[in-house]
């Protein structure tokens, strides 16, 4: 009875548990992407193989494609200021876009052309803004970069911050005034300077994508207090990460007790279960009677009569005075030997002899 209910509370323990991780991810909101300053011919695709065109306002989120006809182009903004505008002739998906707390997850993929992405400082350092391609992974934590996807080569350009590129197993952090390519199923190479005069070209596109779309730069204060908040941010995140490894422990502990107590509730219900047993079959041995043997008939003594009076020494025979016809009592004798016969081979030898003369 004892094991049952350390397994139930156990499992409810379980169910508990369970319940709180649904809620805690629960508390994760999907962000909406507003789509802006459309020129030309875009289309969106908000359920599988069905495009429509696009429009400034119109939201978009996970799982939404867009696609840009030659000379054609848009921009994408976030709730939380960061900046994407899509070129000419490319494909994009937004695969990720959500948030909890302080904590921002957003991912996109390109599938072929060319974006330029503002992306502002993360709030926390579980946050993620990851740009895909065929050929690699980028990943940025605040900086100003372009990615293009054309003939099975990306290429990163990075105009401000850092950014991450893998690919095959392999990672470059691209600093700001490098860049880097990818080919298809290839590392990527070593990040080498952007020529002065590109550089100073992708500022000034930069710039002026920032102007037509209204983006408002933060002031170095606001960098300054932005940065604060996310190392404090960041303490926080390690305090609660404490408490969840000390959390953990503690479960750990405790799944431990349960264990051994229901460990051992079992082997002492075994071993009162043996007692038990054991009881019941002494009771049983007392209360079933024993069958009294039958006595067996002493026949000791009259084998000892037979043997005594066959052993008895024979007296001296007396001459009887009548006369007696010696036939008759050869006849008697003779008849009475199928009698005495059995006895003497019962009696010892030479302990009995007849003689007839």
């Amino acid at each position: 009875m004892k094991k049952i209910f350390l397994r139930g509370l156990v499992s409810c323990f379980g169910v508990v548990i369970w319940c709180l991780l649904l809620t805690a991810l629960s508390y994760a909101v999907e962000v909406k992407v507003q789509i802006t300053n459309v020129k030309g011919t875009v289309e969106v695709s908000i359920k599988e193989g069905v495009w429509i065109p696009a429009k400034d306002g119109m939201e978009i989120s996970m799982g939404d494609k867009i696609k840009t006809n030659a000379e054609s182009s848009c921009a994408l903004k976030w709730m939380d200021g960061n900046l994407v505008k899509v070129y000419p002739l490319s494909f994009l998906k937004v695969e990720d876009a959500r948030k909890d707390g302080n904590v921002e997850n957003s991912s996109l993929s390109l599938e072929k052309g060319k974006m330029y992405a503002k992306v502002k400082k993360l709030t926390s350092s579980k946050s993620t803004y990851i740009i895909k391609t065929p050929s690699a992974v980028a990943g940025v934590r605040g900086t100003e970069f372009m990615t293009s996807f054309t003939e099975n080569k990306t290429e990163c350009a990075v105009l401000e911050g850092s950014i991450t590129v893998s690919a095959m197993g392999q990672e470059v952090e691209v600093m700001a005034g490098m860049t880097t390519a990818v080919e298809m199923d290839m590392p990527p190479a070593e990040p080498a300077p952007i020529p002065e005069p590109e550089l100073e070209e992708m500022k000034g596109e930069a710039q002026q994508i920032k102007e037509e779309t209204g983006y408002v730069e933060e002031s170095a204060e606001a960098e300054e207090e932005k940065e604060e908040t996310v190392e404090e941010a960041e303490e926080e995140e390690k305090e609660e990460e404490a408490k969840e490894e000390e959390a953990k422990e503690e479960e750990a502990v405790e799944e431990e007790a349960v264990e051994e107590a229901i460990e051992e509730t079992g082997e002492e219900a075994v071993e009162e279960e043996i007692v038990v047993e054991e009881a019941v079959e002494e009771i049983k041995e007392e209360l079933t009677p024993t069958p009294e043997a039958e006595p067996t008939p002493d026949t000791s003594g009259i084998v000892d009569t037979i043997i005594e009076d066959a052993t008895k020494p024979a007296e001296e025979p007396t001459q009887p005075e009548i006369d007696i016809n010696i036939q008759t009592v050869i006849e008697s004798v003779v008849n009475i030997e199928p009698i005495i016969q059995p006895i003497g081979e019962m009696l010892p030898t030479g302990s009995l002899s007849i003689t007839i003369e």
